[in-house]
């Protein structure tokens, strides 16, 4: 068994495992014993110990441990098979055979469609524990390690800070961390690996001084911040070609972020960090690196002086200075099948009117709505007339999938400085 700090609950887990727990409830294990007020990100690093560890547990506990062989699901279908008709007598295909039947795809290694006397199902075999690259599982060590790297270093600031009439904003959107963009059918050479990300990176964090006008900072991430989660999208529906292991990308991830908040510390009095976590792409894997990186900064950096804020829903909002921001990534990890547009419609404008009305934000006077997704940097003050509309760039080169069905694009991030009294906004996209 992996020596860990969570190992000093097995006799817990063993005990719900008598009691008759199964094997899919790892997370209701993990939250009925750390309880309803445990942080998430320690569910997560819970749940995937107690999932790595689950055959040692019940071996130490005396249980008998069940394994799934091909045929052996449940159902009408021969030999226990769940059936793969559907009532108008048409074969389910593999993906809508899952999804009817609540089974993960990322855990199907092959399947075959068998017909026996009238009778269709699949034959499916799983991936074994066996057959993980342990490069692409986000274990609660890998965490704890990456953790312990990144928490020693405090900055002392080397400016002094007078009253300001401005505060400062600077906007990325979809970073794609591990998204393969040069494969030998790409129409552009445009490399996205750790050295071209960092090379980005700088040229931000260049920027951000050279434009800086107030004394707190507002970094905003709308989402699709991580590529993908084991080469699989938030969602599972399809494939995603990837350039780096599942934990390389977790360890540049919170090497970026990190830093951004670095290089803004010792340029601002105060800075905060709003991360879209529920997104298309990045889903879990977003919001551990996020959750790590708010772990990390509460360590690294003097209390208060910098502040991470993690967001889950689809939409969210937070207030600076009497101007309310409204965020979304524009498409959500699991519900909708497009996106918002990059230029609004009716029912766009519609949804984030419902937000602002059951939150109560119109007794602000500005009120901004900021999205990504689109790879497309379109700024829209008049459609409503109640708040902006704003769509902003990919900071990530164009995937292949977009050089192939749209164009090459153009790529990069934006700056913005608010002046508190007159209201006047600055935007400076910066293109790569």
């Amino acid at each position: 068994m992996v020596n860990s700090k969570w190992s000093i609950y097995d006799s817990q887990i063993a005990k719900l495992i008598a009691d008759g727990m199964s094997a899919d409830k790892p997370r209701v294990i993990a939250r009925s014993i750390l309880g309803s007020e445990a942080d998430e990100y320690d569910v997560n690093l819970f749940r995937t110990y107690i999932t790595r560890n689950w055959k040692s547990i019940c071996e130490d506990a005396g249980q008998q441990v069940t394994s799934t062989e091909t045929k052996q699901y449940k159902g009408d279908a021969p030999k226990g098979m769940f059936p793969a008709a559907k009532q108008d007598g048409s074969i389910m295909t593999i993906e809508e055979f899952c999804k009817h039947y609540k089974l993960d795809p990322l855990q199907v290694k092959s399947y075959k469609l068998v017909t026996h006397n009238g009778s269709a199902f699949y034959n499916i075999a799983s991936h074994t524990i066996n057959d993980a690259d342990p490069l692409s599982e986000i274990t609660p060590e890998f965490i704890e390690e990456l953790v312990k790297k990144h928490t020693k270093v405090r900055y002392q600031k080397s400016l002094q800070f007078n009253d300001a009439e401005f505060f400062d904003r600077i906007v990325i959107a979809d970073v794609h961390i591990g998204m393969e963009t040069t494969s030998e059918t790409s129409m552009y050479s445009d490399a996205w690996d750790e050295g071209a990300i960092l090379a980005r990176l700088e040229v931000l964090v260049d920027n951000m001084a050279r434009y800086r006008r107030g004394n707190e900072l507002f970094i905003t991430d709308l989402g699709d911040f991580m590529d993908g989660y084991n080469g699989y999208t938030a969602r599972h529906d399809h494939k995603l070609p990837q350039n780096m292991t599942t934990q390389k990308a977790f360890d540049l991830g919170v090497e970026f972020k990190l830093r951004i908040l670095d290089a803004a510390v010792q340029q601002y009095q105060r800075v905060f960090l709003d991360n879209i976590c529920n997104d298309n792409h990045g889903g879990t894997l977003a919001y551990l690196v996020n959750s790590a990186v708010e772990k990390i900064a509460n360590h690294r950096y003097i209390k208060g002086e910098v502040i991470v804020r993690n967001h889950k829903k689809f939409i969210s909002h937070f207030e600076a200075f009497g101007r309310v921001f409204v965020l979304s990534h524009g498409k959500d990890q699991q519900f909708m099948k497009s996106g918002m547009k990059a230029s609004p419609s009716a029912d766009n404008i519609m949804k984030v009117d419902g937000y602002i009305k059951a939150n109560g934000l119109y007794k602000y006077d500005n009120i901004t709505f900021d999205k990504g997704d689109s790879h497309q940097c379109i700024l829209d003050f008049t459609t409503s007339d109640d708040f902006f509309y704003l769509s902003y760039p990919s900071f990530a080169p164009q995937s292949e999938w977009v050089q192939t069905n749209f164009k090459k694009g153009r790529s990069g991030f934006v700056i913005q400085n608010f002046d508190i009294k007159t209201r006047v906004i600055t935007f400076t996209p910066i293109f790569f």
